[in-house]
């Protein structure tokens, strides 16, 4: 089992929604075809496992987003 210990408080909603918006974004990549959703998972993760918080954590979540999606900064900013 992987403990966790954030160094911030960490909002389940605001993880949940960054993994929903990561997803669909991907979903409907024309861009790749490549696991970019587990990567971004696991990068996630292991950021929350060493005790990073949530900003750090949405941001790792997210990072693969304009390269490899249809999504612009705009999208993600909202």
């Amino acid at each position: 089992m992987i403990e966790i210990k954030p160094r911030s408080p960490i909002s389940d909603e605001r993880i949940e929604s960054a993994i929903k918006f990561m997803v669909q974004a991907f979903q409907r990549s024309t861009k790749t075809s490549k696991p970019v959703i587990l990567h971004s998972l696991r990068v996630a993760f292991d950021l929350m496992r060493r005790g990073y918080g949530e900003k750090v954590v949405i941001r790792a979540l997210l990072h693969d987003i304009l390269e490899d999606s249809d999504v612009n900064i705009a999208q993600i900013e909202q």
